[in-house]
Order: C-alpha cells, then structure tokens, then sequence
C-alpha cells in the first residue's frame, strides 16, 4: 500500500502535537529593529506571491485571448 499522499505518518503527527502542546512560555523580548525587520520580510512575502498569481493569471488568460487579424 503506498502512502504517496500523507506526508506525515499518525505517530509523527502525534509527536508534533504533544510537543506543541507541552511547550513552555519563551518570555522572549523582540527589539522595534527586529520586529520591523520581520513585518518587513513579511509584506514583502505577501506582494511577491501577489505578483506571482498576478503574472500566471494573465499568462492564462493570454492563452485564450482572442487575437485580431491585424495583430496576427
């Protein structure tokens, strides 16, 4: 039987969630440098997956254009 389409298999997914939940508080400090550095990182994140989903959708909608005699 192949497991082609679960990436993880109940054991390990057990694993993860007992560790997820048996985390302890961090009581961590992020510097104003840091956390502008990452909501940085993330925008830029988000408007290059915008541009991408952009420039496929209009290679798709490229593909069934209709062209003009003239710019044939």
């Amino acid at each position: 039987m192949s497991r082609k389409g679960r990436p993880f298999h109940s054991g390990q997914l057990l694993a993860v969630l007992l560790a997820m939940t048996l985390a302890s508080p961090a009581y961590a400090y992020i510097d104003p440098v840091t956390g502008s550095f990452l909501i940085q990182g993330l925008v830029a994140g988000v408007m290059a997956v915008m541009g991408g989903v952009r420039s496929i959708r209009q290679r798709i909608i490229g593909l069934f254009r209709r062209r003009r005699d003239d710019q044939v």
